[in-house]
């Protein structure tokens, strides 16, 4: 008598485990095959997998999380019908979080299933990073910490398994450095001091070289005072990315931000030696300009735009250098000038601001400039023009600062 218990027990307890597997089966069938893809098929589907989704023998079913992630994806994307609004809330990250889960987990997977989710991913990825569009518009940037840890693994699995959506992407410039960069920028305006150090971390450990990466975490180690945490972190990016201008960038602002630019100088007379490019005797003419050595830091501006013409920033900078700290040199003349000299000095002030004012000019065709910047440019060519006697142009320049002030 009690083995026939025993058994009606088991057979109790395998068509209770049987009715939820089968509510699984029947949200699949309710979104594919037959059926077809109505937004009536779709809510049928997504009531049986919230059911096998809340029973303790299906939550963490594979098949489950597989049915989840494409029942959420056909509800993200029929969200306009009115059978289904209800149930949209956050439906892009409920089928981004469950293809995900689908992929982590360790249970036997049936060849057939994941043939489907290779072809699901992509579904998954595109419906999750959309919602996230749509709240990073709301400015909900905690809320999208979670969706972007989603968003980089499906893209990683996709590039195990489908080339063709990531050059689809790729054209579209969704590329990986741009999500993990995304990431890095939510992270650092995270309410919460630790998940920011957390998810940054999370990165380095990945593998990242991005230089937005490294630079956040170095002002997660600022914000705590530890500016020896904030150099190693910086120097760490430096060794991932050797050659980076921007990562070395990163490492220059933190020293003029702790006040130490001497010490950044051997650095960077290093990198001239080993590396003469423009943006390093640019970075070392800005060092010099801090540091009060103007000769030097002119000398270098000038070195950095003789190796690139279309390094803007030296030109813009030598124009201003030129303006500010050689024109000095005239002006103490003055005092002690008699007439003959002061001819001689005048002429050569007309000839050091027409100095300035090509290297300005090169500037002015940067069209990446902002408009304050631009504003500063056609301030500067104004006072060039001004102090070489030349009203009409002085007069153009100050007409392009008005039309830049009134769209500013």
């Amino acid at each position: 008598m009690k083995k026939l218990s025993l058994i009606v027990v088991a057979c109790f307890m395998a068509t209770l485990s049987w009715a939820q597997i089968s509510k699984v089966k029947s949200a699949f069938y309710a979104i594919e095959g037959e059926k077809g893809n109505s937004a009536a098929d779709v809510l049928e589907g997504k009531n049986y997998i919230d059911d096998a989704f809340k029973d303790p023998k299906t939550s963490n079913n594979n098949r489950m999380w597989l049915a989840r992630a494409m029942v959420y994806s056909r509800v993200f994307n029929m969200r306009g019908n009115e059978l289904l609004k209800d149930s949209a809330v956050k439906s892009g990250f409920k089928s981004g979080y469950s293809m995900m889960q689908f992929i982590k987990s360790t249970e036997k997977k049936s060849p057939d299933d994941i043939d489907v989710a290779a072809l699901e991913c992509a579904t998954s990825f595109g419906v999750a990073f959309n919602e996230s569009e749509e709240l990073l518009g709301e400015k909900k940037y905690d809320d999208l910490l979670e969706y972007y840890k989603i968003i980089i693994f499906l893209y990683d699995e996709m590039v195990k398994i489908d080339t063709a959506t990531i050059n689809s992407l790729e054209r579209q410039n969704i590329k990986r450095k741009f999500l993990v960069e995304r990431y890095a920028n939510l992270a650092m305006v995270s309410t919460n001091p630790a998940v920011k150090k957390e998810i940054l971390q999370s990165l380095i450990d990945q593998g990242s070289n991005s230089t937005v990466v490294f630079d956040a975490m170095s002002k997660v180690y600022m914000e705590a005072g530890d500016t020896a945490g904030a150099e190693r972190i910086i120097r760490l990016g430096m060794e991932r990315a050797p050659g980076d201008n921007n990562m070395f960038q990163v490492l220059v602002n933190y020293f003029v931000s702790i006040n130490k630019v001497d010490k950044l100088m051997e650095d960077v007379n290093k990198q001239i030696e080993t590396n003469p490019d423009s943006k390093w005797y640019y970075t070392r003419a800005y060092l010099n300009e801090q540091g009060g050595k103007y000769d030097a830091c002119i000398a270098d501006y000038q070195k950095a735009v003789e190796l690139d013409e279309f390094n803007y920033d030296a030109q813009f900078n030598l124009g201003l250098a030129l303006m500010k700290y050689e024109s000095k040199k005239f002006y103490d003349q003055m005092a002690k000038a008699n007439a003959a000299k002061m001819k001689e000095i005048n002429a050569g002030l007309s000839a050091l601001f027409g100095r300035a004012r090509t290297h300005l000019e090169k500037a002015s065709e940067n069209a990446a400039y902002g408009i304050s910047d631009q504003i500063n440019i056609y301030k500067a060519l104004k006072q060039c023009a001004v102090e070489m006697g030349d009203k009409a142009s002085a007069d153009a320049y100050g007409a392009q600062v008005k039309n830049l002030e009134s769209v500013k």
